[in-house]
């Protein structure tokens, strides 16, 4: 790739980053698209944390759970009788990646069909809008007249607690569970936690939420909605999640809410609730994401 200009420079090929890139090629604009993430292959990977380890593979289990949960639990009323149902993970997992490798190509042939120039590695970004791209073919600095960092998220994480993605895992650990765990502590009750507590719970674990806040979703939505949602449709009681709210995550330090090997203990923030652990073949899944951007990448100087 020799030195080149464009108009527009985006570092990041996530949903913030390709849909503003393919956009501004529609207007006619030279643009430059960079992205370091690959497959376990080695193919190019566009598409951010959604299509990769967030919302696609999230969907793709969850349809996938949702149909043993049916079979489980509702086709009877059809007078649909199955016996001895099993659930091959190994399977689930190959059909989730395989959504996964389709999109990612039709994202690259999307860049192609609209003349979009994308290196597959990483973009630091200098001076005076230029960009220094690194690939497997070498090193390159390029100038946009326009750059647009969009970086996207990466797993938070919790401070003096190692995540091994065996006993203590990230949203990416909880995507590729290669057996249903027994039991599953998961840390965070907004759409990452409570989409994949779901899928494991349909199959089979026993799920307990630890959030901070009072409701689901970070507050979004109440918990009098869920509620009324499991009192009006009955059969989400069996695929239920106990919920445990109120607790203050940003106490670790004061023993409030800790982990501790594979045990969460939690203590809830209002006065006189009680202690509690769960314990014993817990697998603790930090459902947390943060936005993956270091100002230590970038030179502001002249």
């Amino acid at each position: 790739m020799a030195d080149k200009q464009f108009e527009l420079v985006v570092i990041g090929g996530g949903p913030g980053g390709y849909a503003a890139a393919i956009r501004a090629a529609q207007l006619k604009m030279s643009v430059m698209l960079i992205d370091d993430r690959q497959s376990d292959e080695g193919t190019p990977a566009p598409g951010g944390t959604c299509l990769n380890v967030g919302c696609v593979p999230s969907k793709a289990l969850l349809d996938s759970s949702k149909h043993f949960h049916h079979i489980q639990h509702e086709y009877k009323d059809h007078g649909i009788r199955v016996k001895d149902v099993e659930m091959d993970i190994e399977q689930m997992l190959n059909r989730k990646q395989g959504v996964v490798k389709q999109l990612n190509s039709g994202l690259i042939q999307l860049f192609k069909a609209n003349k979009i120039t994308f290196a597959n590695g990483t973009g630091r970004l200098l001076a005076d809008r230029q960009v220094e791209v690194t690939t497997d073919e070498g090193t390159q600095t390029v100038t946009g007249e326009h750059v647009i960092l969009a970086a996207g998220s990466v797993p938070f994480t919790i401070p003096g607690v190692d995540i091994d993605n065996t006993h203590i895992v990230d949203n990416e650990g909880a995507l590729a569970f290669s057996e249903t765990p027994k039991k599953l502590g998961v840390i965070g009750a907004g759409v990452i936690g409570l989409e994949l507590g779901s899928v494991w719970r349909r199959l089979g674990a026993e799920v307990t939420l630890f959030e901070a806040a009072d409701a689901f979703f970070g507050g979004f939505v109440c918990q009098h909605w869920a509620a009324n949602q499991i009192a009006n449709r009955p059969h989400l009681g069996r695929a239920c999640l106990a919920l445990v709210v109120d607790i203050d995550l940003a106490a670790v330090g004061q023993g409030h809410t800790a982990v501790v090997g594979q045990q969460v203990l939690a203590r809830r923030a209002t006065p006189h609730r009680n202690q509690q652990a769960i314990k014993g073949g817990l697998v603790v899944f930090v459902a947390v994401r943060v936005a993956d951007f270091d100002f230590r990448a970038a030179d502001f100087g002249a």
